[in-house]
């Protein structure tokens, strides 16, 4: 997979490819793209950064399963 991220850029710039084709195969699923910030993608986790109250946190979700093939 490639990852592929524009904080600019909402879902249609934040998500999994395929490297060879580049198709999309599922959008990071960060709650807000205008503030929330991708850091690191392990093979369980997607771990990115969030505003909160005056400082940061470091949250994390699952990698989004699309449509591998």
């Amino acid at each position: 997979m490639v990852w592929v991220t524009d904080l600019v850029g909402g879902g249609r710039s934040n998500y999994c490819a395929d490297p060879v084709t580049g198709r999309k195969l599922a959008t990071i699923p960060m709650s807000d793209l205008s503030e929330d910030s991708l850091l690191a993608v392990s093979s369980q986790y997607l771990y990115f950064r969030v505003p909160v109250g005056n400082g940061l946190a470091l949250r994390r979700a699952p990698v989004p399963a699309g449509r591998w093939r």
